[in-house]
C-alpha cells in the first residue's frame, strides 16, 4: 500500500510537484477515490482552484503517468477535457482503492 508519505512523494515525477498539483494529489492519496475537476472545485470549496485549473492539472498529471480517465466512471461519450471526467491515481497497489 501506497500510505507512506514519503514513499508516495518518491513515486511522483518532478512535474507533479507543481505547487498547484500537490494539493489535488493530497487529495487523491486522502480520499481514494476517483475525483473529477468539478469534484476537486468541491472539495476545496472553490478556494483555491477553479473547474478550469483543475482539468488542466489533472491532463498534465495524465500525461506524466500519475492520474488516468477512470473507466469505471467515465461516461464514454465524456470529452477528455470535460469537467465532469474523473480520475484515478496510477500509483496505488492493485488492492487499494483508487
Amino acid at each position: 500500500m501506497i500510505g507512506d508519505l514519503e514513499e508516495f512523494w518518491a513515486l511522483m515525477p518532478e512535474k507533479a510537484e507543481h505547487p498547484s498539483r500537490v494539493p489535488i494529489l493530497e487529495a487523491f492519496r486522502w480520499i481514494r477515490e476517483p475525483l473529477s475537476p468539478i469534484g476537486l472545485v468541491d472539495l476545496f470549496d472553490g478556494q483555491d482552484i477553479t473547474m478550469w485549473e483543475a482539468a488542466y492539472h489533472l491532463r498534465v498529471l495524465d500525461a506524466l503517468g500519475v492520474v488516468e480517465p477512470d473507466p469505471d466512471g467515465r461516461d464514454p461519450l465524456a470529452r477528455r477535457d470535460a469537467f465532469d471526467l474523473p480520475y484515478r491515481l496510477t500509483i496505488f497497489d492493485a488492492g487499494d482503492k483508487c
